[in-house]
């Protein structure tokens, strides 16, 4: 999903299931006690790809990729 925004940074939020490591745009961000997270990424100009990682316990990985356009 792609969307089109004019500031120039935005909090990534998100909750899992179980514990895991969680990284955005390869930035580890930290779980709260309800396993959300959020973190602040900065936005260039044109087209932002912000990937997010999980990775549990049994070291299965997951990936999500959103992309941004910040005009």
């Amino acid at each position: 999903t792609e969307e089109i925004l004019t500031e120039n940074r935005i909090a990534i939020k998100g909750k899992v299931d179980e514990e895991a490591e969680i990284y955005v745009s390869d930035k580890i961000a930290i779980l709260d006690d309800e396993n959300a997270f959020s973190q602040t990424v900065n936005l260039t100009e044109g087209e932002n790809k912000i990937i997010i990682k999980a990775i549990d316990k049994a070291g299965n990985e997951t990936l999500e990729e959103l992309i941004f356009t910040r005009s």
